[in-house]
This record gives structure tokens, sequence and C-alpha cells, in this order.
């Protein structure tokens, strides 16, 4: 997973991705936590932005970002390693390219000695009832459709220059909301996806690399 990183201010924390190991240790479960502000999380676009200010002190390993798509089960995606004390409070942003349909996002913060405090929980719910992923995408094109009719659903590539790239009619299995497109023989580019019932149109910007 490609991870895109914000930072607001001067952080003495270096960025880590999620195949970095980490130790685990007591856990101190309390959403209103001295040195903590709630965390934000919000819809950019195709991506998700995550917000929160912290005050990591001498004792801080690292704050880690994890996502969970049930709410009670959460992945790690990466986050900061802190390398010496700060004396302020300090704004950190990070950015999920890849979301799902709905999510939960929450921030730990873990101490040397392996203690962990988590951050508030914040739940989010893509407004849109077309989502597209992997996006960058290599060869396979997942589409989450929501509460669609994949019955009556015809998807069209278009490039920047206006020219249909491909057009096909949703495979989709009965009861399941996914959809699946091959593009492995599609050439690199920036493509404009059109999801089309009959009567409305969806779309999304899409980068084949």
């Amino acid at each position: 997973m490609r991870l895109v990183v914000t930072i607001l201010a001067f952080l003495p924390c270096t960025l880590f991705a999620s195949d970095v190991p980490l130790s685990t240790g007591a856990v101190i479960h309390s959403p209103s936590v001295t040195g903590w502000s709630q965390i934000r999380a919000y819809w950019a676009g195709e991506q998700v932005e995550i917000h929160w200010q912290g005050i990591p002190g001498e004792e801080t390993a690292y704050f880690a970002v994890e996502r969970s798509t049930d709410g009670q089960s959460f992945e790690l995606l990466g986050g900061f390693r802190c390398t010496e004390a700060m004396a302020q409070q300090a704004h950190f942003s990070f950015t999920d390219p890849q979301p799902h349909r709905t999510i939960a996002y929450r921030v730990k913060m873990v101490q040397h000695d392996g203690s962990i405090t988590y951050s508030r929980v914040a739940f989010l719910t893509n407004p849109s009832p077309l989502l597209i992923y992997p996006n960058p995408v290599q060869d396979r094109l997942t589409l989450d459709l929501g509460t669609l009719d994949a019955t009556d659903l015809t998807v069209s590539l278009y490039d920047m220059n206006g020219r249909l790239a491909l057009e096909a009619k949703l495979d989709q299995l009965p009861g399941q909301p996914e959809a699946q497109l091959n593009l492995a023989q599609l050439p690199a580019g920036t493509y404009m996806l059109r999801l089309s019932d009959g009567q409305q149109v969806w779309h999304q910007r899409l980068l084949k690399p």
C-alpha cells in the first residue's frame, strides 16, 4: 500500500509503513487522555485524511494509525516513530489512499515501556454509491457498488482526450456488492471511469501507471 503523509508542523517523528514490526504492551484504553485532541477523518476525493494532535514526550515510541471495516478488528496502516521529546502540541496528518466503504480509524500512542493509549474512534462512511480500488490499478479493479443493482449497470473508461477506452456490463454475483474489471491490457494513463444505470451517472478518476 502506498502511504501519503503530510506533516503540518515540524515533528521529531519519522514515518513508518505498515510492514514495520511493532511491539505491544499493556493497554490503557481512554478516550480522553491528556495530550490528545479528538481524531478527525474525512473524505478528500477518493482518499481519506486522518488528523489528530498529540504531545509525544520522552517516553513516546511511536504513533500508529489503525483502520477497521467493522469497528472492532483493526489493522495497522502506518504512523510516526518518535525519536526525541516535544515541548508543545503538534498536528499530525495521515492519508489512507485505498479506503473501504465503511471505515473506522483510531490512533494509538505507544510508550517505550510498552504501554498503549488509544484515541477515540472516528467512523466514516463513503457518501458515494461507487467506490473503486486499488487506485492506481495495475490489472484487476474492484468496484464496490453498495446497494446498486449491477444487472443494469454499464461502466465506461475515457482517456483525458475524451476517447472511449473500455466499455462493459458489470458482472456481479447475486447478493454481493462488488464487481471486478480486468484492466491488465489497458494502456498506462489517467482515465475517467463512468458508471451508469441508464438514469443516473457516477464518475471516478482512475490512474493506470
